[in-house]
């Protein structure tokens, strides 16, 4: 009851991503190629409540609650603002986007209110893939995901398309 109550503040805050609890530490990241580590606090700002434990770490136990219902448009439109606040606050990790963020923003939240959908740049869907990648806490081998190569295969629309792109792959 109380993931659920945090999540109606935060929609009511405008904001899709929880401030940090004061009580949380940050987590130690090691990578094991080299000994080296890292010092992670993105767990604590996740949306989704943490299944891991100081003794086991459940984080590959499936979702098993019906989640697969589609947003609610306040819900998409939130999101792509938080998406795209943090895509161009982010100025190392990608290519210099072609549009300014007003006017992204404007072009994408016009064609969710029209269509319910909207298409990401190649450039938005590989730094979106290599962010997803980097925040997994539960991933141990993300400390290397700025070597993600992405695959972007969006124009296939048949099966033999597809069928040669996952040979191609």
């Amino acid at each position: 009851s109380q993931g659920a109550d945090s999540e109606d503040q935060n929609f009511q805050n405008k904001t899709l991503i929880p401030k940090v609890a004061p009580n949380k530490r940050p987590v130690t990241v090691y990578d094991w190629r080299n000994d080296g580590s890292l010092s992670d606090s993105l767990n604590n700002r996740s949306d989704r409540p943490l299944t891991c434990g100081t003794s086991r770490c459940l984080g590959s136990r499936m979702n098993t609650s019906p989640a697969n219902e589609p947003l609610s448009l306040d819900t998409a439109l939130l999101q792509a603002k938080d998406f795209f606040k943090q895509y161009y606050a982010d100025t190392i990790n990608h290519e210099k986007p072609e549009q300014s963020l007003e006017n992204r923003q404007t072009e994408v939240l016009s064609q969710l209110k029209e269509n319910k959908t909207y298409d990401l740049t190649k450039d938005e869907v590989i730094w979106g893939a290599r962010m997803a990648w980097r925040n997994a806490s539960r991933c141990p081998a993300r400390t290397i995901w700025k070597k993600l190569h992405v695959f972007d295969q969006r124009h296939i629309d048949d099966t033999d398309g597809m069928f040669d792109a996952i040979l191609e792959h």
